[in-house]
């Protein structure tokens, strides 16, 4: 094999263990006698290899896992309802003792049924009542005080003579 391949292989495959093992034992053959391939062999282990041993691998909760099962579950069987979703979604936040997390969605549905439940007051009961109180409103504001004649509006003031 030539180098060009050799480093190829070294950057794609071989780490992956994607190879043939002839092509293995080939390529192990090469890097003993070649510096140059030896030397970006040892490079890319340095570089890249090594510092992935340093990772601390974390694991997922179960609660993570059990929601993929049964997600899977459901698809399979194609009942995922959305009332099914959200009470196990409650019952998951309630058994992982976090009964502030609890609240907020409880609460929120408490809320929302008892705004479907109150019964819709008469729209035309309020708009009467507003159109009465601009009605007194304005008639208070006349309360007599104005002069109109010929067309003129007179409320005895200088400016009135200035614009008018």
């Amino acid at each position: 094999m030539k180098c060009k391949k050799i480093k190829e292989l070294l950057l794609t495959d071989y780490y992956d263990n994607e190879l043939p093992e002839d092509t293995v034992k080939q390529l192990r053959d090469h890097l003993k006698i070649c510096s140059v391939c030896r030397r970006l062999e040892e490079e890319i282990k340095t570089s890249s290899l090594e510092s992935l041993k340093n990772v601390i691998q974390l694991e997922a909760p179960q609660e993570i896992w059990l929601n993929i099962k049964d997600g899977i579950q459901q698809q399979a069987t194609g009942k995922a309802g959305f009332l099914s979703k959200y009470k196990e979604r409650l019952e998951s936040i309630i058994q992982n003792k976090k009964p502030v997390l609890a609240l907020v969605p409880v609460l929120a549905t408490v809320i929302i049924a008892i705004n479907l439940m109150k019964p819709a007051v008469p729209l035309e009961t309020n708009v009467s009542d507003y159109l009465d109180e601009q009605i007194s409103f304005y008639a208070s504001l006349d309360n007599g005080g104005s002069n109109i004649s010929n067309g003129s509006i007179d409320f005895g003031t200088d400016i009135e003579y200035f614009f008018l």
